[in-house]
């Protein structure tokens, strides 16, 4: 007979070291290990129901750190006034990041069951493609209502774009570039990858996401490096080959854990964030994987820290 699982305890503390934490790090390990083990045990069917508000946390910690992830986002892009010179990124869920600048704040690839509550604070969202843990439809319909902007491949709005490559100039000095890619084999043109240049004072901080990019071959910035590459890393294309393309300074390996996914199809472990950061490094690039809630502030100067 299988020994019932046993949803361990994490505490406030642990939590607030995870998110202190560059990722992978000796001091995050241990609860990392915790919160996967409760993956690992949780089904996607159990954490869709859980999104649509018919199935109860209970003491799965890890479904609890998914909403107290997002509290601390909410409230921290409610709260916190950007320098010039600085551009603040929150780590959502996924390939999710809000993007904050002294004049914009918008999403990239937003989904979240309480996702439509940040309508308010965005200027505009992107989705960079349709698969619905890139986007979060009562997000998408109240920014729309809202006559905010909704750039996507797919999404009914007045910057719905299917061109190979486009510019879009958004509010508070914002650029997009967009641009268009497969998914896989059999999903061609499907995703678009945009390169996002945010002027904030007398320096630009680029961001790069591929989206669910098959490979690097479809990655084209505009931009001789950027500052920080979104990579979804196991979509077909190799990590080392989308990062030396893009000329990533740094690299926040996402779309890991992505619960919607079968526990043993497409949900990444925590550990494959590790191994592409150890892969990353002996070619000299830097590199790391964010968790839910984390914030990420970067500086002119280059530096970039982590609460």
């Amino acid at each position: 007979m299988n020994t019932p699982f046993t949803f361990p305890v994490v505490t406030a503390d642990d939590i607030k070291l995870l998110w202190q934490t560059v990722h992978p790090a000796p001091a995050g390990e241990k609860v990392l290990g915790l919160l996967q083990s409760c993956a690992d045990h949780t089904t996607a069917a159990e954490f869709e129901a859980f999104e649509a508000g018919s199935f109860a946390a209970g003491k799965n910690v890890l479904l609890h750190f998914y909403d107290r992830a997002f509290e601390k986002v909410f409230c921290e892009v409610f709260f916190t006034t950007v320098e010039p010179g600085q551009t603040v990124l929150w780590y959502l869920y996924n390939s999710g990041y809000i993007i904050k600048t002294p004049a914009a704040c918008f999403g990239v690839d937003l989904h979240h069951r309480m996702a439509a509550k940040l309508a308010p604070l965005l200027d505009f969202v992107i989705a960079t493609h349709n698969h619905d843990d890139h986007y979060n439809l009562a997000l998408l319909n109240s920014l729309t209502e809202n006559e905010k902007a909704v750039v996507s491949n797919f999404f009914p709005n007045p910057f719905y774009t299917k061109a190979v490559e486009c510019t879009y100039t958004m509010p508070g000095n914002v650029t997009l570039h967009c641009g268009e890619a497969d998914h896989s084999a059999h999903l061609r043109k499907f995703t678009m990858p945009v390169e996002i240049i945010c002027k904030t004072g007398n320096a630009e901080c680029v961001i790069y996401t591929s989206g669910d990019c098959y490979s690097h071959e479809f990655l084209a910035p505009k931009s001789k490096a950027v500052d920080l590459y979104i990579i979804h890393p196991r979509c077909g294309m190799k990590p080392v080959e989308g990062v030396e393309k893009v000329n990533a300074r740094l690299t926040l390996v996402s779309h890991l854990l992505e619960m919607s996914h079968e526990i043993d199809r497409y949900r990444w472990p925590l550990s494959f964030g590790k191994e592409v950061v150890e892969d990353l490094k002996k070619i000299n690039r830097e590199a790391c994987f964010p968790v839910w809630g984390q914030k990420i502030v970067w500086n002119s100067s280059g530096k970039v820290s982590f609460s």
